[in-house]
């Protein structure tokens, strides 16, 4: 074998595989972040496919807030895929902003992104049928 085509057959073959690893620390990279799933079929079919994100992951206190979240909060209202939504917020898990028409507080998040303490006890067993979304 010429040595030309050995060295010209190796470049070819790093530079196919260089996207999969990582500069620093010459690792391959996971499989997730070189194939990430596309946005799911019923994301571009939601009620707020387009809408501005600031509405869904409200910013500020008090009654700014209370009215970001009402105006996501009736975007969802008329949503065909509010089932899909709320599904993926579970399954993910979306820690902050509005899916599925609830709050993070509504799913069981508190305001740092941590499960609030009502929610794991709902989810131990404890108080299942006293458990009420704080607030």
């Amino acid at each position: 074998m010429d040595i030309r085509i050995g060295i010209g057959i190796r470049i070819v073959a790093q530079a196919m595989s260089s996207f999969e690893i990582d500069p620093i620390s010459r690792r391959r990279l996971p499989d997730y972040i070189l194939s990430p799933p596309g946005l799911a079929d019923w994301a571009l079919r939601a009620a707020c496919s387009g809408a501005d994100a600031e509405t869904f992951f409200a910013g500020g206190r008090g009654q700014e807030m209370e009215e970001t979240v009402a105006e996501a909060l009736a975007v969802c209202d008329r949503c065909p895929v509010l089932s899909e939504c709320l599904a993926h917020a579970e399954e993910t898990p979306e820690r902050f902003g509005v899916w599925g028409g609830m709050t993070a507080r509504d799913r069981g998040w508190d305001a740092y992104g941590r499960r609030s303490d009502s929610h794991r006890k709902k989810s131990r067993g404890g108080e299942a049928d006293t458990w009420t979304a704080a607030a």
